[in-house]
């Protein structure tokens, strides 16, 4: 992980206990964001299962679990938890819609995300660049 990476205001102000992870100790049962393998950007209560994520979200009307690319940095929203275990059926769609949580948020959410993960290209380009070959 680069420690010098700082999360933009647009995204800072969006509040509710927001930080940036890249595989640490993410709380189960915690709101969050990623980007998947193909970079679309995903939301849902965030649990840890072993080595890996997994996410329940809402889409379309109904229940969607993801699991969270390895590589992937996620924002958590540490204040936003929900009292279900990753296998309850009581989740709903109200589960998932903050006011807080807008289009507007989550465009500056999933581009502060892609260009964290361009940073990191760049930054393990550059290592790689230095790398002796014999």
């Amino acid at each position: 992980m680069i420690s010098y990476y700082v999360i933009p205001p647009c995204v800072q102000d969006i509040g509710h206990g927001i930080q940036l992870f890249f595989r640490g100790n993410i709380p189960s049962k915690t709101f969050g964001c990623y980007l998947d393998a193909t970079g679309t950007f995903r939301f849902g209560y965030i649990y840890r299962n072993g080595s890996n994520y997994r996410v329940v979200s809402w889409e379309n009307g109904q229940r969607v679990n993801r699991t969270v690319p390895r590589w992937a940095s996620i924002f958590v929203f540490n204040e936003v938890t929900t009292p279900y275990p990753f296998s309850s059926p009581n989740f709903n769609a109200n589960d998932f819609t903050f006011p807080w949580f807008d289009p507007t948020a989550q465009m500056n959410l999933r581009n502060a995300l892609m260009a964290w993960q361009k940073m990191e290209l760049v930054h393990l380009t550059s290592q790689m660049a230095k790398l002796s070959m014999k």
